[in-house]
C-alpha cells in the first residue's frame, strides 16, 4: 500500500526559506585557502630522462607562474627539515582553481616526484571574536577609560576608521613580502577541565583580546592569517604567519604561549617552515635542473665551432668542470653561458657519466651530447 503523506507529516516539516541563494561551490564572502607541501621522491625522479625533468621544470614553473585562470593568491616557497621540500599556499572563491594547480603538478612529466606529503583546507574568515565598534567601547570602559575622557572618543575612532580594512584584510588577505612563513593547524581544547566550548562567550572574548594584544606587539615584523577549517579538515583553525627573519617566528610563538588562550586551551598540530622563492628558484634549490634545448639550439653554431678548442684549453687551464649525464650531457662553462657544477670540494673535479676519469670528462661530453654531434 502507498504511503501517502499525513497532514502531521505535512506540517511538521521544517520551513525552507523561498529566499535561499543558489547552490554554489564558491565563498560568498572570503576565499577558499589550500596549503600544500611536496617532497621530492628521488628515487622517482633518478627514473626520468634528462629530457624529461626539463619538460617537467619548465611545466611545473609555467602553472606556478600563469596567470590564466590563475587563483587570486598563490606563493611558493622552500620548507626546511624533512617533512617537506616544497610549499604551496593558493586562495581563491572557486576551490577548484586551487585543486587545479595541484593536478597540473600531478599531471607533468615530474609529477611522480613530486609526492604530496600535507594539506590544509581552510576558509578565510572574520572570527566572532572580533569587536565590533560597539564592543569596543565598552572594552574600554571595562579597562577603566570613563566615557568622558577625551581618550575614549580617541581611541574608539581611531578603531573605528582602521576596522574596515582590518577586516578586508582578514577576509581577502594581502600576501605581505617577507621571506619566512610558517603554518601550523590548531585546535580549541575539549579537555574535562579545560573546555573552550563551555566557556561563556565573554570569557572566550576577554581571552581573545588579550591574546591579539601580544601579537599586536609584533606589528610590521610578524603577519599573520588565520582560517577556518572546523568541517573542512581534521583541525578547526590554520595559522599562517609571515616574518620579516626566522627569529621573529620563535618569539611570537614563544610569547603567546602564556596568554590563557593557548596556555590553557591551545591544541597545536605540526609546524613548516618556509622560505618564500619565485618556482624557478624552488626548482633549482631541489636540484631538478634543465637548459632549456632551445637555448642549445641557439647556440649550436657558436658551440660547434668553439667547443673543442675552448674546452681543451680551459680543462688544461682548470677553469672548467665538465659535467656528463648518462642521456643527454650538456657542455658547461661561464663563457658559453651555461651552467656548472661543481662537487663543492676544492680542485675535486667529477665525470658525471659514472666513468670517474676526468680526462675522459670533455671527450664524454662531446661523444654523449646529441646536440653537437
Amino acid at each position: 500500500m502507498e504511503n501517502k503523506p499525513t497532514k502531521d507529516r505535512i506540517m511538521n516539516r521544517p520551513h525552507v526559506p523561498s529566499n535561499l541563494p543558489e547552490p554554489t561551490i564558491n565563498t560568498t564572502d572570503g576565499w577558499h585557502c589550500l596549503h600544500m607541501y611536496y617532497k621530492v621522491d628521488q628515487a622517482a625522479l633518478a627514473q626520468l630522462t634528462a629530457a624529461q625533468r626539463a619538460e617537467g621544470r619548465e611545466y611545473v614553473i609555467q602553472v606556478l607562474n600563469s596567470e590564466e585562470n590563475a587563483p587570486i593568491r598563490r606563493q611558493v616557497s622552500i620548507v626546511a627539515g624533512h617533512r617537506a621540500d616544497m610549499g604551496l599556499l593558493l586562495m581563491d572563491p572557486d576551490p577548484l582553481k586551487l585543486d587545479a594547480i595541484t593536478q597540473e603538478i600531478r599531471n607533468s612529466a615530474i609529477g611522480a616526484a613530486l609526492k604530496s606529503v600535507y594539506s590544509f583546507v581552510s576558509i578565510t574568515e572574520i572570527s566572532e571574536y572580533v569587536p565590533s565598534v560597539e564592543e569596543y567601547g565598552e572594552r574600554l570602559q571595562r579597562e577603566g577609560t570613563a566615557v568622558t575622557d577625551p581618550a575614549y572618543e580617541a581611541k574608539l575612532n581611531a578603531y573605528r576608521q582602521r576596522l574596515p580594512a582590518m577586516n578586508r584584510q582578514r577576509v581577502y588577505p594581502d600576501i605581505p613580502p617577507f621571506p619566512v612563513i610558517t603554518f601550523y593547524p590548531m585546535n580549541k581544547a575539549r579537555h574535562p577541565l579545560a573546555n573552550w566550548y563551555t566557556e561563556p562567550f565573554s570569557v572566550r572574548s576577554e581571552l581573545m583580546a588579550e591574546h591579539a594584544t601580544s601579537g599586536i606587539k609584533f606589528a610590521g615584523r610578524v603577519s599573520q592569517m588565520i582560517t577556518a577549517s572546523t568541517g573542512l579538515d581534521d583541525w578547526e583553525w590554520g595559522v599562517t604567519l609571515w616574518s620579516r627573519a626566522p627569529e621573529y617566528i620563535k618569539e611570537i610563538v614563544y610569547g603567546m604561549r602564556f596568554d590563557r588562550a593557548s596556555a590553557k586551551y591551545g591544541e597545536f598540530g605540526p609546524f613548516y617552515l618556509s622560505y618564500a622563492a619565485t618556482p624557478e628558484d624552488t626548482m633549482s634549490h631541489l636540484r631538478i635542473w634543465s637548459i632549456p634545448h632551445s637555448a642549445l639550439h641557439d647556440q649550436t653554431l657558436l658551440i660547434k665551432s668553439h667547443l673543442q678548442t675552448e674546452c681543451q684549453l680551459l680543462y688544461q687551464q682548470s677553469l672548467v668542470n665538465f659535467c656528463c649525464f648518462a642521456q643527454e650531457t650538456q657542455m658547461i662553462s661561464a663563457r658559453l653561458s651555461s651552467v656548472c657544477v661543481f662537487d663543492g670540494q676544492r680542485n675535486k673535479r667529477k665525470c658525471f657519466c659514472g666513468c670517474n676519469d676526468l680526462h675522459q670528462a670533455p671527450f664524454h661530453a662531446i661523444r654523449e651530447s646529441r646536440s653537437f654531434c
